[in-house]
């Protein structure tokens, strides 16, 4: 017996924020991250960018890092390739206080 497969396989890219519903570029696309899911070929880079600051009900964030990401976390341009097991990361912002 023999398994024969037609299509290419996929893998799932789940993309968080915090604070939440930050638009953040997948592939060149805004997508609020709410979170944002999609399915990509294996092996696929997928390039992400975090915008470097956001204003949430009056309060200012600066982007902080990366989380799930192994190295280059501090880097809010990314790319990442997709492997076989599904990828969660979170793009972690931290909050400006105001001057005075």
């Amino acid at each position: 017996m023999h398994r024969i497969e037609y299509g290419e396989r996929t893998s799932q890219l789940t993309v968080k924020s915090s604070p939440k519903k930050v638009k953040i570029k997948v592939d060149g696309k805004k997508h609020k991250a709410k979170p944002y899911r999609a399915d990509f070929v294996i092996g696929s880079a997928v390039k992400l960018v975090a915008p470097k600051r956001v204003v949430k009900n009056g309060v200012r964030y600066v982007f902080k890092k990366w989380k799930g990401l192994a190295k280059r976390k501090s880097k809010r341009k990314q790319t990442v390739t997709v492997g076989a097991a599904p990828i969660v990361l979170k793009a972690v912002y931290k909050r400006v206080r105001p001057p005075g």
